[in-house]
């Protein structure tokens, strides 16, 4: 979602006359100002923001630049919207914690693989979901806790979903 936003960002100021002003070399020279480089010298550099912080990003997670050099120059190409990606990293780092988590319990390992197995089917009957909960509760002792199902939703866009609740409501009234 993070990225979808500064991408759709993106495409907005560049659809737009560019805005952007040349900067004074004498002030990069002096500290004064900043200069991304590559896009100064682009007719739209705008159009090319989005672009520039992916590869901001790799050059991040290739260890090419340090954080702060990361921060520093995402808040110059997006000043209002950079707190978006800045924050990537410590996103990044939790998935991967849980990743590594699960990967290394053997009884997760069970559960994932249990679960691969049942999504490889094109659909499943209620016997079927309550035969895959006794494996999964066989697997899980009693004192680990409580288990829950797992559902993935595909991205959808809020404002469709609200507008199809409000006819819905509006229907119902009706």
């Amino acid at each position: 979602m993070r990225l979808m936003k500064l991408k759709t960002i993106g495409v907005e100021l560049g659809k737009h006359k560019p805005r952007w002003r040349r900067i004074n070399p004498v002030a990069i020279e002096l500290g004064l100002s900043h200069s991304i480089i590559g896009l100064d010298d682009h007719p739209n550099p705008a159009s090319q923001l989005y672009p520039y912080c992916l590869d901001q990003l790799s050059r991040y997670f290739d260890g090419e630049i340090d954080f702060n050099s990361f921060e520093e120059s995402i808040r110059v190409a997006f000043p209002r919207h950079g707190y978006l990606l800045s924050t990537v990293d410590k996103l990044t780092n939790s998935i991967l914690k849980q990743f590594a988590q699960i990967h290394q319990e053997p009884k997760n390992k069970e559960l994932l693989n249990l679960l691969n197995r049942e999504r490889i089917l094109s659909s499943i009957s209620p016997i079927t979901q309550i035969s895959y909960r006794h494996q999964a509760e066989s697997i899980l002792e009693e004192e680990e806790g409580e288990l829950f199902r797992a559902e993935w939703v595909s991205y959808f866009s809020f404002s469709d979903t609200s507008a199809e609740a409000s006819q819905n409501t509006t229907r119902r009234r009706n």
